[in-house]
């Protein structure tokens, strides 16, 4: 969140346009990033539609996800130093961030008369961001820059099981993003799941998925499916599997 009226304050200039950015660190767990919430002010220019460039970087794996977005932003009502009113901006990244750990930059861009300020908080990680002309060499502010990052839902849904073939059927779904999917399955009529399922984990990529398995209990088994979406995949995660193969829980 940016610092109160009454709180020591700042913003800092990050304009492509201008030649000048601004570079904020941060490091999340869980899913990917599904969205960011962001403030600051636009100099000698009216409220309104502005172009944004928000790029995350991965230093040490050299990887980057860049968004191009045009938002109008939220005026809100603070004035601080007596002049200015910060504006919120929000979007979503589509498709989510799955960077963990690194640096985001967020920028304006396609107006240099409409610099864009990017303004302080005073409940950062103690880490000062990094500020210079494009391309560097980046030097550490005296401030940190508020941002906020919401986590990406994490879902599985279209869930299908049907006959294929004679003694196999295939489980179909739909996952939004990467991540291990638990497949919970029961013949037992009297289980109440979690209580009674078997269960297989198996790293899938987002997208529409399958596995196939054996049908000789087709008519009593039971499926339910989870999705953890931490954004690194296990160590040991591997080709999913083309098969399952259900036993009879009925008995156990």
């Amino acid at each position: 969140m940016p610092s109160l009226p009454d709180e020591p304050w700042d913003a800092y200039l990050s304009d492509l346009d201008n030649n000048f950015v601004n570079y904020e660190d941060y490091s999340i767990s869980g899913s990917a990033i599904g969205s960011i919430t962001f403030w600051g002010v636009h100099a000698g220019c009216a409220p309104g539609a502005h172009s944004f460039e928000i790029l995350f970087i991965d230093s040490v794996n050299n990887l980057t996800q860049t968004y191009n977005v045009t938002l109008t932003g939220t005026v809100l009502n603070p004035v601080y130093i007596g002049a200015y009113r910060l504006t919120e901006y929000v979007t979503q990244l589509t498709p989510p961030c799955t960077i963990a750990n690194g640096y985001v930059r967020i920028a304006a861009t396609g107006d240099g008369g409409c610099p864009f300020y990017w303004t302080s908080t005073n409940l950062g990680n103690g880490n000062n961001s990094l500020a210079g002309f494009v391309g560097g060499p980046y030097n550490q502010t005296a401030a940190e820059l508020a941002f906020c990052l919401g986590q990406a839902p994490c879902v599985v849904d279209s869930l299908t099981y049907l006959l294929d073939s004679p003694g196999n059927a295939i489980l179909r779904w739909y996952q939004n993003l990467p991540g291990v999917v638990t497949i919970w399955y029961t013949t037992d009529p009297n289980a109440v799941y979690p209580a009674g399922y078997s269960s297989s984990s198996i790293y899938y990529p987002a997208g529409n998925n399958s596995i196939g398995t054996n049908a000789n209990f087709a008519d009593n088994v039971r499926v339910v499916l989870t999705l953890d979406c931490t954004i690194a995949p296990p160590a040991t995660a591997i080709t999913p599997p083309q098969f399952l193969i259900i036993e009879n829980d009925a008995g156990k």
